[in-house]
């Protein structure tokens, strides 16, 4: 079994009881949110330095590479990730994670004598993998969540991954109309 099978097992809604007290739904829906606010220029990664979000790209990547499909840096997992660590989470969890992130240049030294973003892929997932085994409450636990939420809730994750648009969990009214073609195949 791939990785992406797996993500895709979990997307589908196997982790649901994992998500508190959001439902898949508005966990579909806020993640579009983000997604349509990052598009429209009005979600950044603030005042994140640029060295921590190329380190948080490259991690992404990692947890969902581009095959068929952009991976996660290509649907703007990264942004998503530092817009919700930004704006909806807590200091002390954001600056855990932001912590982590930092920290992974030191963790590649001590294990391949260079910085993560130098490392070579399969160094990187061994790295991270690694990090991976501290389990959902490790810093890297969020990364890897937000990542495949961000991912997930992305056009490319629903659409071309998924096959399907997510049943709608709420009505927009003033959303403008656009009839939706559909391509041979599809």
């Amino acid at each position: 079994m791939d990785r992406r099978t797996v993500l895709r097992g979990i997307a589908s809604g196997v982790a649901a009881p994992l998500l508190g007290s959001l439902v898949p739904a508005e966990l579909f829906s806020w993640g579009r949110d983000v997604h349509l606010a990052i598009a429209a220029g009005q979600a950044a990664s603030g005042s994140w330095p640029p060295s921590l979000m190329q380190v948080l790209t490259l991690a992404c990547d990692r947890i969902i590479p581009a095959d068929g499909t952009p991976g996660a840096a290509g649907v703007g997992a990264p942004t998503f990730i530092a817009h919700m660590l930004s704006n909806w989470y807590d200091a002390p969890d954001r600056d855990r994670v932001i912590t982590g992130l930092e920290s992974l240049d030191t963790f590649a030294r001590s294990r391949y004598e260079k910085v993560f973003s130098a490392c070579s892929s399969t160094e990187q997932d061994a790295l991270l993998l690694e990090l991976d085994r501290e389990g959902p409450s490790h810093w890297f636990g969020t990364v890897k969540y937000l990542t495949i939420w961000g991912y997930y809730t992305s056009e490319v994750g629903v659409v071309r991954e998924l096959g399907q648009w997510p049943s709608p969990g709420r009505f927009d009214g003033c959303a403008p109309y656009a009839p939706r073609v559909r391509k041979a195949g599809a």
